[in-house]
């Protein structure tokens, strides 16, 4: 519903969906609702609506993911949620796999601006 209202808005634009990367391997066996392997199942559910809807699916995984395809330990204080290196890596991701609308650079000084107000 969503990506067709947008469409509707304004049917020339480009949109994007973002795959969820996955969660530490503690995690994953601690909960019972946060699983690498239901993460890996709604991914797919993502990547056939982004099919059905003819949109672009960037995959998230690529950026985060250590050797075991898993999400570091050292890559929040929760095993989900990303410190500000990993996101700076999800951003560096997003931004390769799109086409820019802005120049990056005005993307990366807002970044700062951030970091400097915080």
């Amino acid at each position: 519903e969503v990506i067709d209202a947008i469409r509707a808005d304004n049917p020339q634009c480009l949109i994007y969906m973002l795959s969820v990367f996955p969660v530490t391997q503690a995690v994953s066996e601690y909960h019972d609702y946060v699983t690498n392997e239901k993460i890996a199942l709604y991914n797919q559910y993502l990547q056939q609506l982004a099919y059905e809807k003819e949109v672009f699916l960037i995959d998230l995984a690529p950026a985060v993911v250590n050797e075991d395809g898993v999400l570091p330990a050292d890559s929040g204080v929760d095993g989900i949620h990303l410190n500000k290196t990993y996101c700076t890596k999800v951003l560096d991701h997003i931004l390769s796999h799109t086409v820019p609308l802005i120049p990056e650079e005005e993307i990366r000084a807002a970044e700062t601006e951030t970091d400097e107000t915080a």
